[in-house]
C-alpha cells in the first residue's frame, strides 16, 4: 500500500465539521419576487383616509388630555391646551403623590412602633407599595418649570 495515495486521499475527503452553519446544509428556498403593490384607491380616496386616521389620532390624543385634565387637581379645563403645561403640572402632582405616600408610611411605620397591641405590632408594610423617585426626573420637570 502506498502511502502518498492514502495522505491524499485523506486530505481530499471532506471533514465533517460540527461547527458548520447548519444553513448552509440546507436548501435555500427560492423565492417568489413581490408583485407590484397595485393601489386600488384614487388618490382622493387616499387622501381622506390619511385624514381621517389622522383626526382619530388627534382625537386619541385629545382624550388623553381630557384625562390627564380630569385626574389632576391643577389643571382645569378651561385652561388652555399648552402641552407643557399639563405635563409640569402632571408631574407636580405625582411629585405630590410620591412625596405625601412616602409620608404616610413614615407615619404608619411609626404608629406600628409606638402600638402596644400585639396584633398591631405584626403589621407589615409591603415593600412592593414604596418606591423611590427618580431625583434626574425632578430635576428636569423644576428646570420646564423655570
Amino acid at each position: 500500500m502506498d502511502t502518498t495515495d492514502s495522505q491524499s486521499s485523506f486530505i481530499d475527503s471532506p471533514v465533517p465539521n460540527s461547527l458548520s452553519n447548519s444553513a448552509d446544509s440546507k436548501v435555500k428556498k427560492v423565492r417568489k419576487p413581490r408583485s407590484k403593490k397595485v393601489n386600488k384607491l384614487s388618490q382622493d380616496q387616499v387622501r381622506i383616509n390619511h385624514v381621517d386616521s389622522e383626526k382619530r389620532r388627534r382625537d386619541l390624543v385629545r382624550g388623553i388630555y381630557d384625562k390627564l385634565v380630569e385626574t389632576v387637581p391643577d389643571l382645569t379645563p378651561d385652561e388652555g391646551r399648552s402641552e407643557i403645561a399639563i405635563y409640569c403640572k402632571t408631574i407636580n402632582y405625582l411629585e405630590w403623590l410620591y412625596y405625601r405616600n412616602k409620608s404616610l408610611r413614615i407615619q404608619l411605620s411609626e404608629k406600628i412602633r409606638l402600638s402596644t397591641d400585639p396584633e398591631v405590632k405584626k403589621i407589615k408594610i409591603d415593600e412592593s407599595l414604596t418606591w423611590d423617585i427618580n431625583e434626574a426626573a425632578l430635576n428636569i420637570s423644576h428646570k420646564l418649570e423655570e
